[in-house]
């Protein structure tokens, strides 16, 4: 779902799925990095499935980003 904040559109709810990457085997955590109101990491559950990470954005505004820390 999309939505306006202000004059920043922020996606909400969102299902992402990233494909592991060729020599790569897993996906060690899923992180959502956030900047308001102050700097924060919050760790998202995810399950890998078909050699991807599949996770769910709760909520991805400007200053947010999701990390993704693959294994070997």
């Amino acid at each position: 779902c999309l939505c306006l904040v202000g004059s920043e559109m922020c996606i909400r709810d969102r299902p992402c799925t990233l494909a592991l990457p060729q020599g790569y085997t897993g996906v060690r955590g899923v992180f959502l990095l956030e900047n308001s109101p102050e700097p924060a990491v919050k760790k998202l559950p995810f399950r890998v499935e078909n050699g991807a990470a599949q996770f769910e954005l709760p909520e991805l505004v400007i200053f947010k980003a999701a990390v993704v820390e693959f294994t070997k």
